[in-house]
This record gives C-alpha cells, structure tokens and sequence, in this order.
C-alpha cells in the first residue's frame, strides 16, 4: 500500500511540475467595464491585478494589456485569457480593444 502511495504522489509531482503560466491572473468577468465610466484604478481593482503591460500613447493615454496563459499539458494543452484596454489622458477607458479567451 505505501509503494502505490509514493507511486502516486511521484505520479501528481511530475505532472505538476510539467504545468507552467504566465502573466497576472486576472477576473475574467469584465462585462462591468464601460467606456466614458471607467477609470484606471477601477479597472486595476476590479481585474484583481497591475497589467502585465502598459503602452504609453503620445497624447498622454495608454493602452494596458492583461494577459494570462497556463499550460495543463505542456506543449499541447493551453489556456490563454488577455484584455487590451485604452485609456485616454484622464485616466478614463475610451474602448476595450481585444477581449479574448481560448
């Protein structure tokens, strides 16, 4: 009995070690967001996380990317969530540009 035990703690150790992600993690409920209402700290708040990038624009705006991708089954199974928001000058979302989910 405790030969199969270690057989499989060894089994769900190797399997979990082969399991990877990256980006923030982020709450995939975003019906919420809204154009003109919106604001940055709003959006940090409600998606639980920091952006995992920013591109400042050159009128004083941004675009902020969430990305988040995790591997179940390494090269073969994956799971990729991102969100591109842009932000005008006054902090305030102008659109949601991609909202993705595969």
């Amino acid at each position: 009995m405790k030969k199969l035990w270690r057989a499989g703690v060894v089994a769900v150790t190797i399997t979990l070690s082969a399991c990877y992600s990256t980006g923030n993690s982020y709450n995939s409920n975003t019906a919420w967001l809204e154009p003109g209402v919106t604001t940055v700290a709003d959006a940090r708040l409600g998606l639980g996380t920091a952006p995992t990038t920013v591109y400042p624009q050159t009128d004083g705006g941004s675009i902020q990317v969430w990305f988040s991708s995790q591997s179940i089954v390494p090269n073969a199974i994956y799971v990729e969530r991102e969100l591109w928001l842009e932000f005008g000058p006054n902090q305030v979302l102008r659109q949601i540009l991609r909202r993705s989910t595969s």
